[in-house]
């Protein structure tokens, strides 16, 4: 008895992967006393959890939304914000989604976009 072939996925996803990155671009903003490129592509996923208050979601969307070349420098300035509260913190990324939900990456449809996009509060880790 052979074993059943294995259904490439990764096969089926690597056109729609490189369209979907050749699309990419990055959008202006000033942040931190500087400009920044902020990529148009979220992870969706990740946005999905942010959505629902998932702190690791919120985490992953910092540390990789600036461009490849600023991540580190971006991710740096974000550990120097004396007080980082998280307050603070929900101002950084409501506005830094709100950038690039204001920035289709194609013409938009007859539907119309909310220009407000606004996350959960992280949960508590005691909740």
């Amino acid at each position: 008895m052979t074993a059943a072939k294995a259904f490439d996925i990764d096969a089926l996803l690597a056109d729609a992967l490189a369209e979907a990155a050749s699309k990419t671009v990055y959008i202006k903003v000033k942040l931190f006393g500087r400009e920044w490129r902020i990529s148009s592509q979220i992870n969706t996923f990740l946005a999905l959890r942010a959505g629902e208050g998932d702190t690791k979601a919120f985490t992953e969307f910092l540390m990789n939304v600036a461009h490849p070349d600023e991540r580190s420098e971006f991710q740096e300035a974000l550990y120097r914000i004396e007080p980082l509260t998280a307050d603070i913190l929900l101002i950084i990324i409501n506005n830094l989604m709100e950038a690039v939900a204001n920035h289709p990456t194609k013409s938009s449809s007859g539907s119309s976009r909310t220009a407000k996009t606004r996350v959960a509060k992280p949960k508590s880790a005691a909740g």
